[in-house]
């Protein structure tokens, strides 16, 4: 497989892998593999992953492959920073994936046992005087007390 020799990673490669069963495994090398291609100094090649990553990944089916994007696009972010000639991609490609991620309801948040609708917990007393939990959408102002 192209990922057990990091020496020479390749676009198409990780294309290949994209289309197989191996989408998870693929997601998780995007980084190792947009390093080595900096290095050499493939920049078309460097454009075509980002393609593949927006194209592909982000809007594979499974939720799985895009939970595995979100956990990467911190170390995207940073990788991008640190590159010259790649600051521009967290504009362009990053940031618009990590809001698309924020507003889909198929994220990982939602099937580990969150509540749907992004609803979040809300302090409230009874009128016996215990804690009461009721849901609230995200957004509004903090919890108070009575």
């Amino acid at each position: 497989m192209w990922w057990q020799n990091w020496d020479n990673p390749t676009w198409a490669g990780l294309y290949k892998e994209c289309k197989s069963r191996q989408r998870q495994v693929a997601v998780r090398h995007v980084l190792k593999a947009l390093q080595s291609l900096e290095a050499s100094e493939q920049l078309e090649d460097v454009e075509q992953v980002f393609a593949l990553v927006r194209d592909r990944f982000a809007e594979d089916s499974d939720p799985l492959i895009r939970a595995e994007l979100v956990e990467q696009l911190p170390m995207l972010c940073m990788n991008c920073q640190q590159t010259p000639g790649l600051q521009h991609k967290i504009d362009t490609v990053l940031i618009p994936l990590l809001a698309k991620f924020l507003d889909d309801l198929n994220t990982q948040s939602n099937w580990m046992g969150f509540p749907e609708d992004d609803a979040l917990p809300v302090c409230g007393r009874t009128p016996y005087g215990r804690e009461r939990r009721r849901t609230r959408r995200v957004g509004r102002s903090d919890c108070s007390r009575d």
